[in-house]
């Protein structure tokens, strides 16, 4: 194996470049459904933001379980365990079925804790048509899920590419057609983009298996082989090494939203300023999380073939690469902000004033938290490649919890900071958590057994 830094490079760019553009085409479409839901008025749109909350809550839950996935087919195939990658994938549908059924039932009774949310009758009405329409797209996330999580972990993180690219327009066109009526079809109305998504995971799916059984790079794995189904070590592995992933994602998307709700405290401008930087912020999250996806791949490949060289090359080459898009980035936001802002209002007009002040202070903030957030991505990828999940989980809930926002009440509300302590506050959490998580990953690097890390 070539050892060189170009390589490395060159390999990461390779793996992380169609998973950036494939995250932000899943972006994409989220954005065009609440367009289409905002066309039916408020009510549907509080709608389905409440519904929206739950179902994000679940997906984020189930990718971070299902990225251990990735992690194992890397190792296996690295170590040319094909065997073994298949025996992954179908332990990962048995334990996609188990937590398919709770997460069904969560949808199916949501309307009965949502009755003390939502404000009027008509939101809850339109709330629960949407909740049980959505549900049905369960099997579907989970199945199209692991599938990609197979391809990125043997490095066809193209072809994870052409299947958003095939189920994103295909899901845009759905949504359409059974929300508005179009064609011939009933309009579903806010349900309709339930049963959208439903519709466009399952033809995906569908149309990703008649693909994997009749491609050749497939047959060696053996992923669609009836016996054998259930391994207990691999069970247990997939369970062991991702649950702490989908706790440590969903520790990160609680704090946002209740930065947003701490937001609203200090009124109307602080909150739409907060949006719209929650709006560039899923953006470009995408570039640190797509290259951490690529680092953790290479890492897992090259822990298969017991490279502790490569191991530690492609860590701190990601971890450099990284930092270096993400500055990049941040320049963009800290000296060009007016240029961004431009997308969501007139800059110019005296109205915004106000709003554009605000949204300069959060955007050059920003650009220090993602520098400080794309040193912890990368080392949290890097980690969760050598399956140690268990300690950056606990280091997001101190970062995060613990210091981000007890430091973000400090200086937004003690020392008036107001909104940009809240921001300020954050990224002191964060840039603690990448410290913290740096030196822990330069301690494994230097302490690492491969040949018992693959060892399942």
């Amino acid at each position: 194996m070539s050892h060189t830094v170009s390589h490395e490079l060159q390999e990461n760019i390779k793996l992380s470049i169609p998973l950036i553009i494939s995250w932000l085409f899943y972006a994409i479409s989220g954005f065009v459904g609440t367009v289409m839901v905002a066309h039916l008025g408020e009510t549907a749109l509080a709608a389905s933001v409440v519904v929206g909350g739950i179902w994000v809550i679940i997906n984020v839950f189930f990718y971070g379980v299902f990225n251990s996935v990735s992690v194992l087919v890397s190792h296996q195939y690295g170590a040319q365990q094909y065997e073994a990658v298949g025996s992954i994938i179908r332990n990962a549908f048995i334990l996609g079925i188990i937590f398919c059924i709770p997460s069904m039932l969560l949808m199916q009774f949501s309307p009965y804790f949502l009755r003390w949310i939502v404000p009027t009758p008509e939101i809850l009405t339109l709330a629960t048509s949407y909740a049980h329409a959505i549900m049905w797209a369960t099997p579907g996330m989970i199945a199209l899920v692991i599938f990609e999580n197979f391809l990125n972990g043997i490095g066809k993180t193209k072809l994870s590419l052409w299947i958003s690219l095939f189920q994103v327009p295909l899901e845009i066109a759905i949504i359409y057609t059974y929300v508005f009526g179009k064609f011939g079809m009933p309009a579903f109305g806010i349900a309709g983009v339930g049963y959208g998504f439903t519709t466009s995971y399952t033809l995906t799916i569908i149309g990703v298996i008649i693909f994997l059984t009749s491609a050749d790079f497939v047959r060696p794995f053996n992923i669609f082989k009836f016996s054998d189904i259930f391994e207990k070590r691999f069970f247990r592995e997939i369970f062991r090494v991702g649950m702490p992933i989908g706790y440590m994602y969903l520790i990160e998307v609680s704090t946002f939203t209740t930065v947003t709700f701490i937001m609203a405290s200090f009124g109307t401008v602080a909150l739409a300023a907060q949006q719209i930087i929650m709006q560039f912020l899923g953006v470009t999250v995408n570039v640190p999380y797509a290259l951490g996806q690529a680092v953790s791949i290479r890492i897992g490949q090259n822990a298969g073939r017991l490279d502790i060289q490569g191991v530690r090359l492609s860590t701190y080459v990601g971890i450099a690469l990284s930092f270096f898009c993400m500055i990049i980035i941040s320049s963009i936001y800290i000296f060009y902000p007016q240029l961004l802002l431009r997308l969501d209002f007139n800059t110019a007009n005296p109205v915004y004033q106000p709003l554009f002040r605000q949204a300069v202070e959060f955007l050059v903030i920003l650009g220090v938290f993602q520098l400080c957030d794309s040193v912890r991505v990368i080392a949290v990828s890097s980690l969760r490649a050598l399956k140690d999940t268990r300690f950056p989980m606990y280091i997001s809930f101190i970062s995060f919890w613990c210091i981000g926002l007890p430091c973000a009440a400090i200086l937004g509300f003690y020392l008036q900071m107001h909104g940009r302590g809240i921001w300020c506050g954050l990224s002191l959490g964060v840039a603690a958590g990448a410290v913290i998580l740096f030196i822990r990953l330069r301690y494994i690097l230097k302490r690492i057994n491969l040949a018992e890390l693959i060892a399942v």
